[in-house]
């Protein structure tokens, strides 16, 4: 939920009335996620796969 509404601050702020994948790009950079800190952004990829971003995060986080 944060995503959205921070990527409707970013469209609103460019004087645009809707939110675009490069919004929730930024949008997703901008949020805490200490409770998952190599949590991959899957905004503006058009290769992000969800169970290769999962598999790799745990890699990560289990060194």
């Amino acid at each position: 939920m944060r995503t959205i509404e921070r990527a409707t601050g970013e469209a609103v702020a460019a004087n645009r009335d809707h939110i675009n994948e490069n919004d929730l790009y930024v949008a997703y950079s901008q949020i805490d996620l200490s409770s998952r800190p190599h949590a991959k952004n899957p905004f503006n990829d058009d290769n992000f796969n969800f169970k290769v971003a999962i598999v790799e995060e745990r890699k990560k986080s289990s060194k």
